[in-house]
């Protein structure tokens, strides 16, 4: 819904803390919102500095350092890229 412009990435973080999921599995849903939130807000040029601190959450969240999955790997990955990009227009 996000990437066809039907919601905005702080209207998901709103929709998710109105559903009141158990926390063990709202952990599980944050860390997907900040990935994804992250890569809509890198992807629309909205702000690389807003969607790192996302992509930042993403890979620090519990749910994905703990399971390690495939899509917490990509998160991480996803933000160091953007990190040193970041970086690199600063010079």
């Amino acid at each position: 819904s996000m990437f066809a412009g039907d919601i905005s990435p702080e209207e998901v973080f709103i929709k998710i803390k109105e559903q009141n999921f158990p926390k063990k599995y709202a952990i599980r849903v944050q860390f997907h919102a900040y990935f994804y939130v992250g890569i809509f807000l890198e992807l629309t040029g909205d702000n690389p500095s807003r969607a790192l601190e996302y992509l930042a959450q993403a890979t620090t969240n519990e749910y994905g350092r703990q399971t390690g999955t495939y899509m917490w790997h990509v998160a991480r990955l996803y933000h160091a890229r953007l990190f040193d990009s970041i970086q690199e227009l600063k010079k």
